[in-house]
């Protein structure tokens, strides 16, 4: 079995018992810049209950964690970082310049501008075989990547050498990729996830529509035969994406802004960062919604309404940072909720982990905090 293969098979082995115990989400609960005098705290969310792991780092640059065991794995900004659950004592088990990407379905990293070791480009770092693979040179910003459960694939979110905005896949070798053109009037791709039976690729786009508006749309790519079929996009109106993850092997989970009710002033906003500015004054309320997957296209939607007046402010803004399936019919989200400045900034920054049950419809909230590193992402475990 080829290279690629044999470290991408770990993966997905773990995956299979993460699966079956209901993966944690590991995230951090402290605000502090990195470097920063501020410590950040880790915090593990396993079923309904969240544990403090009783340690903090002071320096952490994407602050996404993978907890194998009794260890945390995170980036700083000497590089990929062990630390012991319980203990301050960290060693650095790869050093990088730059870790833009960390796999959190799998004990995987994704290193970029790899100068600290005298090297350049991209490269795949396996925790568990400390195995480092060059991914192909003309790969370049990559943005998000993500390994199917039967680690036969990848797929990257990138730009190429010439700088355009690309999806790569990789099958026998991450060290070549094929590249394909983003789908049709799709300006960027924000999001993706890979179904359960590794067979079709779901990706959330901002895509042109016809009235010179952008709107974020599902895109559905199935996957045989070591090749992506032809993009099928699935437009929800007057429903805007922000983070899709998959439920089962046909059924897909969109978090993202829809009409709110009358009355209601809880806007959307355009951007995923938290520098951003209000782009539209009109009603818009978070919401999910389910796709029931056939062929490769959706055949149903189901919408599934909460309202979040308990949590938030209705004159605040607020924006979903990602969406998790925690359990089969229950998924957890991340908010950030805020007010605007005169000239259109953010400030009040506050969070929140909110749950929502698909079948009882219940929704609740998990943690409620003002002091979280605004800048993480949670990430689904692998132990």
């Amino acid at each position: 079995m080829k290279r690629f293969l044999g470290i991408f098979l770990t993966s997905a082995a773990a995956i299979c018992i993460a699966s079956a115990a209901h993966a944690s989400i590991v995230l951090s609960t402290e605000i502090g810049p990195p470097g920063g005098s501020n410590p950040i705290t880790f915090a593990e969310l396993k079923d309904t209950a969240l544990t403090e792991l009783n340690m903090s780092v002071m320096d952490i640059t994407s602050n996404m964690a993978i907890k194998r065991g009794n260890a945390l794995f995170y980036t700083s900004s000497s590089g990929i970082v062990k630390q012991t659950i319980g203990t301050a004592t960290v060693s650095i088990i790869k050093k990088a310049s730059s870790v833009s990407f960390v796999n959190y379905r799998g004990p995987q990293f994704i290193i970029s501008n790899n100068a600290a070791t005298g090297n350049t480009g991209s490269f795949l770092y396996n925790v568990s075989t400390k195995k480092t693979v060059k991914i192909a040179p003309t790969v370049t910003s990559i943005i998000q990547g993500r390994i199917a459960p039967n680690g036969q694939w990848m797929a990257l979110l990138g730009k190429n050498s010439k700088g355009q905005s690309r999806l790569f896949v990789s099958t026998s070798s991450i060290e070549k990729v094929k590249e394909y053109q983003l789908p049709t009037k799709a300006t960027k791709c924000l999001s993706m996830a890979i179904s359960p039976n590794s067979a079709t690729l779901a990706l959330v786009c901002e895509v042109t529509q016809s009235n010179g508006s952008t709107m974020n749309t599902l895109i559905l790519r199935k996957f045989s035969a070591n090749l992506l079929d032809k993009a099928q996009q699935y437009v929800d109106q007057n429903f805007s994406l922000y983070d899709v993850a998959w439920k089962d092997k046909s059924t897909v989970i969109g978090i993202g802004f829809g009409p709110a009710s009358q009355g209601s002033s809880v806007r959307r906003i355009g951007a995923q960062s938290i520098t951003m500015r209000s782009q539209a004054n009109s009603p818009f309320a978070l919401g999910l919604h389910g796709y029931t997957i056939k062929n490769g296209k959706v055949s149903k939607l189901t919408i599934y309404p909460f309202s979040t007046s308990e949590i938030v402010d209705p004159s605040m803004l607020i924006v979903p940072m990602q969406l998790y399936v925690s359990s089969k019919n229950v998924v957890d989200y991340m908010a950030v909720y805020f007010t605007t400045t005169v000239d259109g900034g953010a400030s009040s920054l506050k969070t929140y982990l909110g749950r929502y049950n698909l079948s009882t419809k219940l929704h609740s909230v998990l943690l409620k905090n003002d002091k979280v590193n605004l800048f993480s992402e949670y990430s689904a475990t692998s132990s």
